[in-house]
Order: structure tokens, then sequence, then C-alpha cells
């Protein structure tokens, strides 16, 4: 259910070529070393703020210090900023073309991003809704303010079942 509450930095179309979602656009400068995205204007997160340029740097310093799926992803990041509230500057270790490919990870919001497991906040076309939500079914409301094109569902109801040997 992740996918439906987050928005990725940047999306994967179905051959895997990498497409604007919340970067805008990006270019490199130098032949693959340093590399500038440029962040959608007006990204909504389910908290009410704005999805800027901080809230990806938290994200990769997350990626860094939990490791996880997405460690791989930027392994070849030497240094990253936001240079304002709309751009990210990334500087690779070595030239590296794969980089936008590479920056398919959900965005978390800045300041949940201790709270990612427990209280998913992002801005994706579903939210979290915490007041149905319980230890056995989890619900996903539309997000009005989605950027993207709207779901026609409004809202999704996630039920967890126990194994056999949980039983």
């Amino acid at each position: 259910y992740m996918s439906l509450v987050y928005s990725d930095f940047v999306a994967l179309d179905y051959s895997g070529k990498p497409e604007p979602e919340i970067a805008e656009s990006w270019e490199s400068n130098d032949g693959g070393t340093t590399w500038t995205f440029k962040i959608r204007e007006n990204v909504k997160g389910h908290d009410g703020g704005s999805v800027d340029a901080q809230d990806i740097v938290s994200t990769i310093n997350f990626i860094k210090t939990k490791g996880g799926i997405y460690a791989e992803n930027i392994k070849y990041i030497k240094a990253y900023d936001a240079t304002d509230p709309l751009t990210v500057s990334i500087t690779c270790s070595e030239p590296y073309s794969l980089l936008p490919l590479m920056m398919s990870f959900p965005v978390l919001k800045a300041e949940n991003v201790n709270t990612v497991g427990t209280m998913p906040v992002g801005s994706g076309m579903y939210a979290y809704n915490y007041i149905k939500s319980s230890p056995n079914k989890i619900y996903l409301s539309r997000f009005n303010e989605y950027y993207g094109n709207k779901p026609y569902i409004d809202e999704i109801e996630i039920a967890a079942y126990a194994t056999e040997g949980e039983k």
C-alpha cells in the first residue's frame, strides 16, 4: 500500500525509463557527476504542507542511515543539498548516467521521517486514515489535493489475516 501513500521522486514507466513525478526535470552539468533536480511546484503532502527540496534531502538521509531496499539506489551519491526550495543538487562519486533511474524511491516528508512505519505521511493519491485504521485493517482515503490524476475510488480497505502459524 505504500506506493499509494507515497509519491516517488522519479517515476519509472512500464519499460523502466525514468519519467517526472515529484522531480519535474533533471539535468547533468558535467557528464554525469553533478545533477540538478527541479521539484514540481504545488505538490501537497497529506499533512497540508508542500513537498520541497528539504523533503528529498531528508529522504536521502533516511535511506543512507537506515539502509533498506533503496540503499543500493543511492550508493554513488557523494553529496546532496537543497539549493533552494524547489531544487536539489546531487554530486556522485563518479560519472553516473543512471542516477535519474535510481532516484525512483518514495519521498518522505522531512518532519515525519521518523514515523514512516507507524504514521505514514506522504503525497500520494491516498492518505492513511488514522481514525479508521486498526492493527488488522488499514484504511486509505483518496487525497483530493493529489497533484496527478485523481483516483476514482474514495477509500481502500486492506485487511491483514493471520497465517496458519499465527492462529
